[in-house]
């Protein structure tokens, strides 16, 4: 069997979102998911002009790729599951009103009232990752969560770990190696990198853990200062994370190492800002770059 580990400095995951941005450019906007798993989505389309046909099927797709872009990052290449998906958007779209059409010498737009099945996206979306994992020698996953500099490094390990597996979970990956992960990360906590990552890869390098890829590094608050303009306390962060695959002399696939800031009016608020972006845009880079590579090996 084998096994994805993770191992990861605090990753926060992106949440996902039933509602549709607008926008002045587009007419894009959603209410709440409906019981039965829809949400009603209001969208522009365009067409050469007198083609409606057209203008109104443009419509139907951006609507339901809004909605399915709050679920995964957007991905062009023609075999990724997102692209894949998308050529058969009009499984998704449970009902299409017209609200008002526009024909003129620049064309034809709609504006189209668009009921999108969230469920059926995400349940599709679950089975076709989750289902190539189970046809590749049933892939598990394990997660160890780093963080440091924080005023409570253990509540922040502990509410990044659950968004991180959430994230994960959402891609079809399961985890193991919990309690063995909690163990060491309390035993390495006062390492500083890079002792820190070398600690890390022991379990790995010695066959304790067995494991095909591992994830490691951390986030780190780096400072909190008085903003010098005006009030409020700016807050600091890195994140600094490297994927390997164990089973090619530990090749990285993939890494983000990015600074972070932000404003909020105390320095407790600033700090969990600056944590919770760094985390997400940790965990999505990090998620989508190892699952890409993993789709591919």
């Amino acid at each position: 069997m084998r096994r994805l580990f993770l191992l990861l400095c605090p990753l926060l995951l992106i949440f996902y979102s039933t509602g549709v941005i607008s926008s002045t450019t587009e007419a894009a906007s959603a209410t709440q998911i409906s019981a039965n798993g829809t949400v009603m989505v209001k969208m522009d389309g365009r067409a050469p002009a007198g083609q409606e046909a057209n203008a109104v099927e443009a419509a139907k797709k951006r609507a339901v790729f809004k909605v399915f872009s709050h679920m995964t990052r957007p991905d062009k290449d023609p075999n990724s599951t997102f692209a894949k998906m998308m050529s058969n958007y009009n499984k998704y779209v449970v009902s299409a009103k017209l609200d008002r059409k526009m024909n003129g010498a620049n064309g034809m737009q709609v504006i189209m009232d668009v009921e999108v099945s969230v469920r059926l996206l995400k349940n599709d979306f679950e089975a076709n990752v989750f289902g190539k994992q189970l046809n590749n020698d049933e892939l598990k996953s394990s997660l160890m969560i780093r963080s440091s500099g924080t005023s409570n490094p253990q509540l922040t390990d502990e509410e990044v770990l659950t968004a991180f597996n959430k994230r994960f979970n959402e891609l079809g990956f399961q985890f193991e190696y919990a309690s063995e992960i909690n163990e060491k990360i309390t035993a390495t906590r006062s390492l500083a990198n890079p002792d820190y990552e070398k600690e890390m890869m022991k379990p790995i390098q010695q066959n304790e853990w067995m494991v095909t890829f591992a994830v490691i590094g951390e986030i780190a608050l780096t400072s909190i200062e008085k903003n010098p303009l005006g009030t409020g306390y700016y807050a600091k962060a890195v994140a600094i994370v490297k994927s390997y695959d164990t089973t090619a002399n530990n090749k990285i696939i993939g890494t983000i190492h990015n600074d972070y800031s932000m404003l909020a009016n105390t320095p407790a608020e600033a700090e969990r800002l600056v944590i919770q972006k760094a985390s997400m845009d940790a965990a999505e880079s990090i998620a989508q770059q190892t699952l890409q590579y993993w789709r591919q090996h």
